[in-house]
């Protein structure tokens, strides 16, 4: 509680402002593979940064049904999505996705881009419920 009375008067100090918040960035994929067909979709893959990912060894998230994570092997980074509830030990590796990219910047650009073109290519793949609810 001390600490959010602290940050709440920081916040107002008489000429800062607050920082402002970010808004996912929309994204065109390419629907039938030769380049006629683009929609625009959501970014929501954000990784830190390299620094990040090679300190920590791996990085997940979800994203309404579908689980993902990015892990740094010595091929690269290895991205992987599967469907909920479950997590990536305790799933079944025929509901896995795999894919390799190159262990640099270019690399992480590239393993994001591809799980949420994963997660478009095949919205009935990712049930959207949610299993807390009976």
């Amino acid at each position: 509680m001390y600490h959010n009375i602290i940050r709440k008067k920081c916040l107002f100090v008489k000429g800062l402002q607050p920082l402002p918040l970010a808004l996912p960035a929309k994204i065109w994929y390419d629907t039938n593979g030769k380049g006629g067909g683009k929609v625009e979709h959501e970014q929501f893959v954000a990784v830190p940064g390299m620094t990040f990912i090679l300190a920590n060894k791996s990085y997940s998230g979800s994203r309404k049904g579908m689980r993902y994570n990015i892990r740094v092997t010595e091929e690269g980074f290895a991205a992987c999505v599967w469907p909920d509830p479950w997590c990536y030990e305790k799933t079944a590796e025929t509901e896995k996705t795999h894919e390799i990219f190159p262990r640099d910047e270019q690399g992480l650009e590239a393993a994001q881009r591809w799980i949420e073109a994963q997660y478009y290519a095949a919205p009935g793949r990712w049930p959207a419920k949610n299993f807390l609810e009976v």
